[in-house]
């Protein structure tokens, strides 16, 4: 097997973490394709506190070695220099010949620029993150950080040897500049072990949440970032509940009090915060997903983790025509809903387990098994 060193500047804490990161590397290991040593930069006692509160669980999972070093913030951007020699430093006293290093963002590759001359570099691209200043809080020379965050990157590109990129617009962006590398879109995927259909888990929850043979379930899965919209996703919801009295929307979110900001008392809205092994019983007992987003850059860049696992336990999908990679499966298999156009008086009957069956082949990790042999190779 392929020897890899994973890289990130997130914490182990993060859902986003546990369902892309530790969900591939088990994948990945699992199917003997490579083996992972992680490392985990971070630049606060509070982000490393989170992880190593994680670090016991998984490490059971995943069973590797994980190593820690501190850095200094993106935003000082001039100790850039400083960062790339600490991780240096760190990773040549491991003494491991690493086939490979797997960056995740174009921060985490440009940290391996003095590492590449000894490894391969993979950049793991998620998104647009000058699109994504737009949705900071801090407006203040914006278009400065929006050209830095461009920079930065199409030098994660040139320092790269192979590029995965999570959508067609990321592919396309980058290709302007840049037509010699190697890229694979590879779209957030989910595990089918982990996200399915199964009838006997949607009674069972249905009734644990005492909710009626009629009722019709809605449910949002996710953080409340900016461009998740939950205050439109609420708003939407109780104007169906305007109409109909046998509807419920379940929220699972990790940021509970934030949520209840937004949500009058309600006895049809559940807040709950569940571990990520337990979002897949959820959402059998849902009829309707819930993933709204607005038509810009960002998530034109973006792709959903939240989609995959929605569709790979065979739900509705109510969303907008913001994530364009996702929009061409409406003409392949009837689950996806504009959220302006959806009236619940005019739902179809529909076959979760053939709508689960159709998007394995499309977003579970399984069907990309291939094409990750060929990543690692």
């Amino acid at each position: 097997m392929r020897k890899v060193l994973y890289i990130l500047t997130e914490n182990l804490s993060l859902g986003v973490i546990k369902s892309q990161v530790i969900s591939h590397i088990n994948f990945i290991k699992k199917n003997k394709i490579a083996s992972f040593t992680i490392l985990i930069c971070h630049w606060s006692k509070d982000e490393l506190s989170k992880s190593k509160e994680e670090f016991e669980t998984i490490m059971q999972e995943i069973d590797c070695k994980i190593f820690f070093v501190k850095i200094f913030r993106p935003l000082f951007f001039f100790f850039s220099h400083l960062n790339k020699k600490k991780i240096y430093k760190l990773i040549s006293s491991l003494n491991i010949k690493f086939d490979y290093i797997h960056a995740r963002t174009d921060y985490s590759a440009n940290l391996c620029q003095d590492l590449i001359k000894d490894h391969k570099l993979i950049w793991d691209c998620r998104g647009d993150s000058a699109a994504e200043i737009d949705y900071s809080n801090i407006s203040l020379f914006n278009f400065i950080r929006k050209f830095i965050l461009d920079l930065r990157f199409f030098r994660a590109g040139r320092l790269s040897n192979k590029i995965i990129f999570v959508s067609s617009y990321l592919k396309n962006k980058f290709k302007k500049k840049n037509n010699t590398k190697e890229i694979y879109i590879i779209p957030s995927l989910a595990c089918e072990t982990n996200f399915f259909y199964n009838r006997t888990i949607r009674d069972s929850y249905r009734k644990k949440l005492r909710l009626k043979k009629n009722t019709k379930v809605f449910i949002y899965s996710g953080s409340l970032k900016a461009y998740q919209r939950f205050p439109e996703t609420v708003a939407f919801f109780n104007s169906i509940y305007l109409k109909y009295s046998n509807v419920f929307l379940i929220v699972l979110t990790q940021d509970i009090n934030q949520a209840k900001k937004f949500i009058e008392k309600n006895n049809n809205i559940k807040i709950i915060r569940v571990s990520h092994n337990e979002v897949n019983n959820y959402l059998n007992a849902a009829d309707y997903g819930i993933m709204i987003r607005n038509n810009d850059l960002t998530n034109k860049a973006a792709s959903p983790t939240k989609f995959a696992e929605y569709c790979l336990t065979g739900l509705n999908v109510i969303t907008t025509s913001a994530i364009e990679d996702y929009n061409r499966f409406k003409s392949e298999c009837d689950n996806i809903f504009d959220v302006k156009d959806f009236e619940l008086s005019h739902e179809k009957k529909y076959n979760r387990h053939e709508i689960s069956i159709f998007y394995k082949q499309k977003l579970s990790r399984n069907a990309f098994k291939e094409i990750y042999k060929r990543l690692y190779e």
